[in-house]
């Protein structure tokens, strides 16, 4: 599949569904219920797709965080998307899947540089 394919199965509007595994340390990360991102299709300086996100009805959810997400470059894995960013000077990387059979609903593994993992669900808006 090309990149182009696999950014445009998760182009589209999503919201937290609030369900999330992570250490109490980590939790700022992760975003309340509610949240709603949009992931649209867009290109790197050097022309290659990727895919960008907004977010917006942030509530508590940590500025830095919603900074974080909004300036990564998703790009492409396999049939994934993938991003290394910084949050609060703390490097990270997310990897986000749809969870088959879910009807759009997907998976964000987040992995700390300490080697801490964690996750958030965000099912498509109906």
């Amino acid at each position: 599949m090309s990149d182009d394919v696999v950014i445009n199965q998760f182009v589209g509007e999503y919201e937290s569904g609030g369900t999330m595994a992570a250490s109490d340390d980590d939790l700022s990360w992760f975003p309340p219920p509610g949240v709603q991102l949009t992931f649209f299709a867009a290109q790197d300086g050097a022309g290659k797709p990727i895919a960008k996100v907004r977010a917006a009805n942030t509530g508590s959810w940590s500025q830095q965080a919603k900074e974080a997400v909004e300036k990564a470059e998703y790009r492409v894995r396999g049939n994934r998307l993938w991003a290394r960013m910084d949050f609060g000077g703390i490097p990270l990387l997310e990897t986000v899947a749809m969870i088959p059979n879910t009807n759009r609903k997907m998976v964000h593994l987040i992995e700390f540089d300490s080697g801490e993992v964690g996750y958030w669900i965000c099912p498509s808006k109906p």
